[in-house]
């Protein structure tokens, strides 16, 4: 895909983000990933032991499946004409993360300033480049093994990694806030980790 030209088999997800199936639905649209709903709803009503390395493993190979080849997943989403605004800018800021264990927002921020089934533009067309604070993002020509390895290695990285797996494939009304407690979303820019009103804990 180059350039905004979609093939038969491109695929989005309902906030816009883009990916090459071998089948697609009606429309080439789809409402989410089932796997990733299975494993965030066993997340959020506690009927799993989120620590353990079994479901662990279940949330990393859903990772490396939709990913799959990192480098032109990005691809993909920079040349996306359904991918802008906020929602653009979450993938790049979830690029800073992975490298450097920090946000900007909240993912939680993120959601609340994201749209689902966003019509396509030209935006696009003026992304030469997946640039990240001005600068070629490092991760564009990185193994997507060792992406999701960096991304976990960061405090509450396998949290931020399961939420991004539902925002950019999962369906829209997943509630996340009041069940991923341990997430990205409670380590402010320090890497200290802290509750809803901010209190740091050290």
């Amino acid at each position: 895909m180059g350039n905004g030209a979609f093939t038969s088999t491109d695929a989005f997800y309902p906030r816009g983000f883009v990916r090459r199936l071998q089948r697609v639905p009606e429309k080439n649209k789809l409402d989410g990933d089932a796997e990733v709903d299975r494993l965030v709803k066993l997340y959020m009503t506690g009927r799993v032991n989120h620590q353990s390395w079994g479901y662990r493993r279940e949330v990393l190979e859903a990772a490396a499946r939709l990913f799959k080849n990192f480098p032109f997943f990005l691809d993909q989403q920079r040349n996306n004409s359904h991918l802008y605004g906020y929602n653009y800018e979450f993938l790049l800021d979830t690029l800073r993360y992975i490298v450097t264990g920090r946000r900007k927002l909240s993912i939680q921020a993120w959601k609340g300033l994201m749209s689902e089934h966003m019509p396509p533009t030209n935006d696009f067309k003026s992304r030469s480049m997946v640039a990240v604070d001005g600068k070629l993002s490092s991760l564009v020509n990185a193994r997507t093994a060792d992406v999701i390895s960096k991304w976990c290695s960061h405090p509450g990285g396998f949290e931020d990694l399961l939420q991004t797996l539902v925002i950019m494939f999962g369906r829209v009304w997943e509630p996340l806030h009041e069940y991923v407690t341990l997430h990205a979303d409670y380590f402010d820019h320090n890497g200290d980790l802290t509750d809803a009103r901010g209190t740091v804990y050290k």
